[in-house]
């Protein structure tokens, strides 16, 4: 700590630290443009000058060290006319288009000059015009309006990894634009939108659409990927402008995909709106819940599809907590117990640490090697791959390897090999990278989560415990005795448990909450012929195949139209993530909660209350064939109820409860027997599979996105410049 003086005050401040960073410490306002946390220094808007003692003129505070007796002073006369100057220069080819410009009301250029500038100019040339730039399906450009902070700049190329976007020329000819006639070929270049002080770089979805103070804001949480991003919703007249990142350094940081924030047009477009039943190919859609309910209930006893275990549910990729606790439970009332994701293989979900990303996110900052396995992180993950280019570029991660099908990430990978048997012959041994998963201080395996469907139970525990074999010595270096290293490598708030699944969607993490794989186990293990599955009951889910090999009664719940709809014997809309309050969990198991931004779409309403209402009509009705108990209904109403608090999450997940009291009571024999007498064991079907990436194209991957306008467009421009598969 060193001693400085700011404004006449005695500050005391780390060695290194600049000024402007000091006087943000006390409070003091340095105003900025180039200037931001999470970007290298440039120091190219002189913007923070300020009077420092003994110095001959102003200093650049941003970019300048402290030194121990400094003197520093933010507001004197020099200090006010030299911000006055510079503002006076960058509104010199400046347009004064704020009456039309989107940026009104942020601009950060507005602000500082109603604080700093001055009500005159002495320039009355020709303003200099700028070409505007087409980079973008999402990215509006009005380069005349740049005043060459370089925030854009930077993004790409330290954050995106993308260095199309760049500076060209000098003096008063200088422009920011692409270096050659191409796009920005990123998945966040939506960021650059939010960096930008000025009105040079906004979004076309929201251009000349409405003022910043028109909008509601309202907090909630992204769900198009497992991340959990936490964002802002800005709605006017029941639709959504825009969708900003929020700041949250455990999570997303300040960075949102582009995914996450132009996938709102998908909203709106192929909605489902009311009820409707397809009975002999004829359409009825009804304009209230009751005759569709009465038509499933009749439907229900007509056919006699109350035959043990003749229903089966599959959820799909957006399908929340209390939706997925309801219907299972309704399944169940229908003398059924299967309950899976999609067409997903049974796995043994009943640890936690075997579905999550068990270092958290954070721990992607402080490792220094990483193995991913079937995963193209960038586009399953945009804003993990963020933290990992991050750790590379400050020298923590010192290799990256991969096992898959070639992909292009942002950072450099020494390519293993492309099959899961290189990954097996790396846990038992025999491979040269080994020698360096050994020797790594903090190793890191991330595992993509496509690859669960391929292999057995006790696969995926053994992968576990030969990683922590290789961690061993690590982990007795730091004074572990034997007995504690098993504990500390199992229990899910460890220090450090560099063993990771990577799951790219949220429905399919719920789901493992709830213990689906061991209960689909058992019963495929008990599942005679007769007892063939021929109806399905769908929620959230475009599954072509259930929907074209079964010819039984199909009951979808959808916010979206799906493909083959005209197989679906009754359908129900649901809300969408933006028009419900509901809870999500994340890779890392955050539970988290969206918001109520929007009034729900015609008739639908959330899952959880579709699926409620079907029970208590369905319990009504057939009580006394069935010996139904009313109290069942007042018990099934107090659960739901519970959803809404995220501090009540052990209470309807009783699954999680066990799990962890495993751990809070160290019994954690058993499953440590089983990891010493089970052996990796692979069938040669699966022996040369070839580890393929989850995610063929980013910007469609749920129905959302897939309805959405932007997103395709997108999706079209990045396969015409054969960006995804290099």
């Amino acid at each position: 700590m060193i001693n400085i003086n700011i404004n006449n005050n005695s500050v005391s401040v780390p060695l290194g630290t600049t000024i402007f960073q000091a006087c943000e410490s006390i409070g003091v306002e340095v105003p900025r443009f180039c200037y931001h946390e999470k970007l290298l220094v440039a120091g190219n808007c002189r913007m923070c000058l300020v009077e420092v003692k003994k110095f001959p003129k102003p200093v650049v505070a941003c970019a300048m060290p402290v030194n121990n007796g400094m003197e520093i002073y933010t507001d004197t006369p020099l200090v006010r006319k030299a911000r006055e100057s510079v503002l006076e220069f960058l509104l010199l080819n400046h347009p004064l288009d704020c009456p039309i410009c989107d940026q009104g009301g942020e601009c950060d250029l507005q602000d500082q000059a109603m604080i700093f500038g001055t009500d005159r100019t002495r320039f009355y040339g020709y303003k200099r015009g700028v070409e505007d730039k087409n980079c973008s399906p999402v990215v509006k450009t009005i380069m005349t309006r740049c005043i060459h902070c370089t925030r854009c700049v930077r993004f790409m190329s330290e954050i995106a990894g993308n260095d199309t976007l760049g500076t060209t020329s000098r003096g008063n000819t200088t422009e920011i634009g692409l270096y050659i006639d191409t796009a920005l070929e990123s998945e966040l270049s939506g960021n650059i939108i939010d960096l930008c002080p000025v009105g040079a770089l906004t979004a076309k979805s929201y251009a000349f659409m409405i003022r910043s103070w028109e909008l509601k804001n309202t907090e909630s949480i992204d769900i198009l990927d497992a991340v959990g991003s936490n964002i802002r919703i800005d709605v006017q007249n029941d639709e959504i402008m825009r969708i900003l990142p929020r700041s949250n350094d455990f999570i997303n940081e300040e960075w949102i995909s582009d995914k996450s924030r132009f996938a709102i047009d998908g909203l709106k477009y192929q909605r489902i709106r009311s009820p409707f039943c397809n009975i002999n190919s004829v359409y009825n859609t009804h304009d209230n819940w009751e005759n569709s309910q009465l038509l499933f209930n009749r439907s229900l006893y007509n056919i006699e599809q109350l035959k043990s275990n003749s229903y089966s549910l599959k959820y799909g990729n957006l399908v929340d907590v209390q939706s997925l606790f309801s219907s299972k439970m309704f399944i169940n009332l229908l003398g059924s117990s299967h309950f899976s994701y999609k067409n997903l293989k049974s796995i043994n979900s009943g640890f936690i640490i075997g579905y999550s990303f068990n270092s958290s996110i954070q721990g992607l900052d402080d490792t220094d090697l990483c193995l991913l396995v079937g995963s193209n992180i960038r586009f399953e993950a945009a804003v993990l791959n963020i933290r990992l280019r991050k750790s590379y570029l400050t020298g923590k991660l010192i290799k990256l390897g991969y096992i898959g099908s070639r992909i292009k990430l942002t950072y450099p990978i020494t390519h293993i090999g492309t099959s899961l048997r290189t990954f097996i012959s790396i846990l038992e041994g025999k491979h040269s990278f080994c020698t360096e998963l050994r020797n790594a201080r903090k190793p890191l395996v991330i595992i993509s989560s496509n690859i669960l469907g391929y292999i057995n139970e006790n696969f995926l525990f053994n992968l576990l415990n030969n990683f922590i074999n290789f961690t061993r010595l690590v982990l007795l270096n730091n004074n572990v005795n034997q007995e504690y290293l098993f504990i500390k490598s199992y229990k899910l708030s460890s220090n450090w448990t560099g063993f990771n699944i990577l799951n790219n969607n949220v429905g399919q993490l719920n789901g493992f909450n709830f213990g689906q794989g061991l209960a689909s186990s058992l019963l495929n293990l008990s599942k005679s012929k007769n007892n063939i599955i021929s109806n399905e009951y769908l929620i959230g889910t475009n599954s072509n195949n259930i929907i074209n090999n079964n010819k039984g009664f199909i009951i979808s719940q959808n916010h979206h139209i799906i493909n083959n709809i005209d197989n679906i014997s009754l359908s129900f809309p649901s809300n969408t993530y933006v028009e419900k309050k509901a809870l999500y969990y994340n890779i890392e198991n955050r539970v988290q909660n969206t918001s109520i931004a929007l009034n729900s779409s015609g008739f639908s309403c959330s899952d959880w209350i579709i699926t409620y209402s079907l029970i208590y009509n369905f319990i009504i009705k057939w009580q006394e064939k069935f010996l139904f108990n009313v109290r069942f209904i007042n018990n099934f109403i107090n659960k739901l109820e519970l959803t809404s608090s995220i501090n009540n999450t052990y209470v309807f997940l009783p699954d999680l409860y066990i799990v962890d009291s495993l751990f809070k009571n160290n019994s954690f024999n058993f499953l440590n027997k089983i990891l010493n007498q089970t052996q990796i064991k692979l069938s040669n079907k699966f022996d040369n599979l070839l580890l393929n990436t989850s995610v063929s194209r980013f910007h469609i991957t749920d129905e959302i996105s897939q309805s959405s306008r932007v997103m395709i467009k997108s999706s079209k421009l990045f396969f015409k410049n054969n960006f995804l598969n290099i």
